[in-house]
């Protein structure tokens, strides 16, 4: 699956959505709630924090 994840300048996750779904609705919302709760270093331009958006791929396994 596929998240897209947008940071505010501090690097903290403003918003998730899902760009491309694992195919079961209860393992997106797990996965977007857990990316949610991150705290990820800012982007930068030129040594400026700046918001930016990510793509973050997400693999299951279940055994």
């Amino acid at each position: 699956m596929e998240l897209l994840v947008e940071l505010s300048a501090t690097g903290a996750v403003t918003r998730v959505t899902v760009a491309r779904s694992s195919g079961a609705n209860a393992l997106d919302r797990a996965a977007v709630a857990a990316v949610r709760n991150w705290r990820c270093a800012p982007a930068r331009v030129g040594g400026v924090a700046v918001p930016a958006t990510a793509v973050q791929r997400i693999r299951f396994s279940l055994r």
